[in-house]
This record gives C-alpha cells, sequence and structure tokens, in this order.
C-alpha cells in the first residue's frame, strides 16, 4: 500500500514537489495570458469606441457645454448676471448679428480647413464674451463687453453651423434622435448651471442685484478648455459607424459657388417655408421646438456639402431672429409686455408653411439621411464623384 501511494505521487500526485512547482508556473502563465488577453481586448473597445457616433457626440455635448451652454448660463443669470439688462442685450443683438454674417460665410471655411478645425475656431470667441462681462462687473468696463460681443458673434456663428453639420451627419439613421438629444441635453446643462447659481446667490437676499465676479472667472475658465475639447473630435473620415459606412462631410468646391450655393438654397422653397419655424423655435429658447428644427432641415438637405449650407443657413436664420429678439429687448417697453405676444404670433405663422414641408417627410422627399450615406459609400467606394454629387444637389435645390 505504501509503495502504491508512492508510485502515485511519482506519477504526478501531490507528493511530488517538482510536478506541483510545474502546475503553478503553468497557472501562472495562463493567468498572464488571460490579463494580456483582456488589457487587449480592453484596448481594442476602447479604440473602437474613440471612433463611435457616440464618443463624438459626447464631445460635441461638451463643446456645447463650455461654449453656448455657458453662455446661456450667463443669460440665464438675468442681463448675464448684471443688474440692468440694456448693455447687455445690446451686446447680444451685435453677437446674433454677426453671426448671421459669420454663418452665411462658414462653409467656405471649412472648404479651407476642415469641420473638425471649424468646430475649434468656433469655440475661440465666447471666453472674450465673459471676460467682457466680468470687466463691466467689476471695474464698470462697456467698451470690452461690445469687443467680446464681437468677437462671439464672429466665432460662434462657425461653431453653430459646425456641430449642426456634425450632429446630422456622424451619427447611424437609427441613432439620429438619440444623438441629437444627447448633444442637446449639454446646452441645457448650462442653462442649469446658471439657475443653481443664481438661485445659491440670492436663496436669502430679495433685492436686485449683479452677481459675484468670482463667477465670472470661472465661467471664463470652462470657457477657455472648449477648444481643447474639441480637439478630441474625430475627422469625418476618422469615425467607425456601426453600420460600416463612411462620414464623408467636406466642401469641394471653391469659394465663390459655395456663395451661389448658398443663396440657391435659401431662396428654395422648402427651406423659406420653415423660416417662421425656425425663427419661433429659438425666440423663445424652446429647445424642443430647436431639436425639431435639426431634424426637419436634415431631411432638405440632398449631400453632405449641402449639409454644411443648410446648417449653416439654419443657424444664421437662428442668429437673426435672436438678434431681433435681443434688440428688441433691449427696448424697456418692449421687454416689459411684447415679447410674449411676438412669440405667439410666430407660433400661429409657422403652423402652416412648416406643415406643408413636415408631411413630405419620408414621402415625396423620401429619406434623405439614408439617401447621404448610400451616395458617400458610393464616394468612398470610388464609383460617384463628391463635385458631381454636389453640382446635382444644387441643380435640384432650385425648383424645390
Amino acid at each position: 500500500m505504501v509503495g502504491e501511494v508512492h508510485d502515485s505521487g511519482s506519477s504526478g500526485g501531490y507528493g511530488d514537489p517538482t510536478e506541483s512547482q510545474d502546475r503553478i508556473l503553468k497557472r501562472k502563465e495562463i493567468s498572464r495570458l488571460s490579463w494580456g488577453f483582456m488589457i487587449r481586448h480592453l484596448l481594442t473597445f476602447l479604440a473602437k469606441w474613440y471612433r463611435s457616433t457616440f464618443y463624438n457626440a459626447l464631445i460635441l455635448g461638451i463643446c456645447n457645454f463650455m461654449a453656448p451652454g455657458i453662455w446661456g448660463a450667463m443669460n440665464s443669470l438675468g442681463a448675464g448676471g448684471e443688474e440692468k439688462p440694456y448693455l447687455v442685450n445690446t451686446a447680444n443683438a451685435l453677437t446674433f448679428c454677426l453671426m448671421v454674417v459669420s454663418c452665411f460665410f462658414s462653409s467656405v471655411l471649412v472648404r479651407y480647413i476642415g469641420i473638425k478645425w471649424a468646430l475649434i475656431f468656433g469655440t475661440i470667441g465666447y471666453a472674450p464674451y465673459a471676460a467682457g462681462l466680468y470687466t463691466n462687473n467689476r471695474f464698470g468696463n462697456e467698451w470690452l463687453v461690445l469687443l467680446g460681443a464681437a468677437l462671439c458673434g464672429i466665432s460662434a456663428g462657425v461653431f453653430w453651423m459646425a456641430e449642426a453639420a456634425i450632429a446630422l451627419s456622424y451619427p447611424e439613421p437609427y441613432n439620429q434622435g438619440k444623438f441629437l438629444g444627447f448633444w442637446l441635453s449639454f446646452r441645457l446643462g448650462g442653462q442649469i448651471l446658471g439657475g443653481a447659481i443664481n438661485l445659491g446667490l440670492n436663496a436669502d437676499n430679495s433685492k436686485a442685484g449683479k452677481v459675484s465676479y468670482v463667477v465670472y472667472l470661472i465661467f471664463i475658465a470652462l470657457q477657455a478648455c472648449g477648444p481643447i475639447v474639441a480637439l478630441l473630435l474625430n475627422k469625418p473620415e476618422q469615425v467607425e459607424r456601426t453600420d460600416d459606412l463612411k462620414v464623408h462631410l467636406s466642401i469641394v468646391e471653391s469659394p465663390w459657388y459655395e456663395i451661389q450655393a448658398t443663396t440657391k438654397l435659401f431662396f428654395s422653397k422648402n427651406f423659406l417655408l420653415i423660416v417662421p419655424l425656425i425663427g419661433q423655435a429659438v425666440y423663445g429658447s424652446c429647445h424642443v421646438h430647436v431639436w425639431i428644427s435639426y431634424f426637419v432641415v436634415g431631411e432638405i438637405a440632398r449631400s453632405e456639402g449641402e449639409i454644411v449650407r443648410i446648417a449653416a443657413l439654419l443657424r444664421g436664420i437662428e442668429s437673426a431672429w435672436q438678434a431681433v429678439s435681443y434688440g428688441l429687448n433691449a427696448v424697456p417697453i418692449f421687454a416689459q409686455v411684447g415679447g410674449v405676444y411676438l412669440n405667439f404670433a410666430l407660433w400661429f405663422l409657422a403652423l402652416v408653411p412648416a406643415w406643408l414641408v413636415i408631411r413630405k417627410i419620408s414621402i415625396s422627399l423620401g429619406d434623405r439621411k439614408v439617401d447621404r450615406d448610400q451616395r458617400n459609400h458610393s464616394i468612398a467606394e470610388g464609383n460617384v464623384d463628391a463635385g458631381t454629387v454636389e453640382k446635382e444637389a444644387v441643380s435640384f435645390s432650385k425648383g424645390v
């Protein structure tokens, strides 16, 4: 019996110290290989996630929070946190007037620097606007408020165009709504932040007044981080969608061609019909209606180049309406009694024209998002020339 036990041990039993050491080494090797596999799998997942549409929605949303979101937070404080609203309303009217101009020419800028760098450029002007409010709040300086508003208007028009074009082009058709909702929620986060600051500072104060200048320093720091975050956005050709289709978002024609194409698109029937809808959506800052108007223009555009143009026109029209809004509200009597009635009138005027366009979506207009994605796939495969697609889109826009 003892011999049997000894034989058993010598043939691989637990009594053999050499065999036991081999098993320990094997377990360590298996463990090392398992950890290596998991690390490689994690790195692969992160690499794919870094190129996903959700990742780009997250980056776009953070940029939205740090740029127009924080801008909205300052305005949520009431007159940019100032005691009297008239200087800030005048500055905001200047901002939106310049945004109309920068929006109109933004497709030309995309032609030279691409959509990603257009977004980065668009985040630069927001911090000077906050700096102007800071110097006015602390030192009574007024000229920097207007200069900051001008710089903000020049860059913000490009930012609004770029973010809208990205939001309409990057996601898969079945993720379009989620992308838009997720992205827009960050801008609302800025207004929530402004409201929270306002509540915290005035919870025990029943008198009117302006906020502490320390608040502006926080806002300046956040907005200064906007360009850094925008650098993390993927270029269109780097995006990896779950439907394996490539994103093609570029401008290939000359600047003069872009100006002509943008002008023709503005005077197209479908776009003119939704102008009242856009105005009603932004005049009262109703984000549900703004979400709808992104959606609607996305179903009008026939190509990715046209997406850039129509996004520029959408944001240009929004800016024009908001310039009117802030300009009128700079007049004390209208700020007190007229704004609500005008907003209701715009809603009434927008109903029928908007219905004439919306009723054709996915019927006579087809599903433009799917059509654009299919054309992009053909362009990527070399079956269709991008310039030809753009010229066909512009030619078609003359009659719709």
